[in-house]
């Protein structure tokens, strides 16, 4: 994320070593913006460098992809089903209808980080028998190097998450564009898991 205190600081210091700063002209800003753009391409290279090599390790079971395929905007609304999915379930998940059993928080973290941390809760959470989960990833408007780097991210690794059936992005009480409703499938154990649940309420 940027930092504004960070810019800040640093124009304070250009300041006083240069003297006034004059704007660029337009062949300068037009040049400036190309060099910006040239460094978070950077970057981002850098840091999907980094995420390939933590997915080569031998002992990484991670199936999430390092490469992002297809970036969304701050304000873009989140929505999959898998085929086969009731117009009614995900209705109620759109709505927020269903009790919200977990929570993965996601923001701030650097991809790699994400992409570890989300895979494993919902393997967890499923194994729990979890439903229903918020997954908190923001919106990421000042995310270098493209906007909405983490939520870009995690459209993508939900769908390639065979547990994820269904998701949404949340209501506004829920944190809205910042944050996902996901649909788990039902664990294979799951009246079991049930029925263990219903006696230590009981217990």
């Amino acid at each position: 994320m940027a930092n504004s205190d960070d810019n800040f600081s640093f124009a304070d210091a250009l300041s006083e070593e240069l003297g006034e700063i004059k704007p660029l002209a337009q062949e300068d800003s037009a040049a400036a913006a190309v060099m910006e753009q040239k460094r978070d391409k950077d970057v981002l290279a850098k840091q999907l460098k980094r995420a390939a090599i933590m997915a080569l390790d031998e002992n990484d079971t991670n199936p999430l992809s390092v490469s992002l395929r297809l970036a969304v905007k701050p304000d873009d609304m989140l929505s999959y089903k898998r085929s086969g999915i009731q117009d009614g379930v995900f209705k109620n998940l759109r709505l927020g209808k269903y009790a919200l059993e977990g929570t993965i928080e996601l923001q701030r973290m650097r991809i790699e980080e994400a992409r570890k941390v989300l895979y494993l809760q919902v393997q967890k959470l499923h194994q729990k028998g979890v439903r229903a989960i918020l997954v908190k990833h923001g919106r990421g408007e000042h995310s270098k190097p493209i906007p909405a780097l983490c939520k870009s991210y995690v459209y993508q690794w939900l769908q390639e998450l065979p547990e994820v059936i269904a998701f949404h992005s949340a209501l506004p009480r829920h944190g809205s564009l910042a944050s996902t409703y996901v649909l788990l499938k039902k664990h294979a154990d799951q009246k079991q898991i049930n029925r263990e649940r219903l006696y230590k309420r009981q217990g």
